[in-house]
């Protein structure tokens, strides 16, 4: 991740639960390398800070974006939907 992009995942992170922090930094980790050339914006949407959440509620969700992090850019208004589902 670049700087601007680390600062964003980590706001994100803030907005967990302490006991869910790990998790997603662990799997943030893994994808920052990858998700380096990606804005920190697309159009209208603010991905990197879903993303900790994402990473954080589905281990199954988390290895897909390690596998294929282009599918946080573009998809936020779906991660929306998988957070409703997850929070209840």
């Amino acid at each position: 991740m670049t700087d601007s992009q680390g600062s964003a995942f980590e706001q994100g992170l803030a907005k967990l639960p302490e006991a869910l922090r790990a998790h997603a930094r662990t799997h943030g980790a893994v994808i920052a390398a990858q998700v380096a050339g990606l804005p920190v914006r697309a159009p209208g949407e603010n991905w990197l800070d879903a993303a900790p959440r994402v990473l954080a509620v589905s281990e199954f969700v988390a290895r897909a974006c390690e596998t294929r992090p282009e599918l946080f850019v573009g998809t936020h208004s779906k991660w929306r939907s998988i957070l409703r589902i997850c929070e209840r």
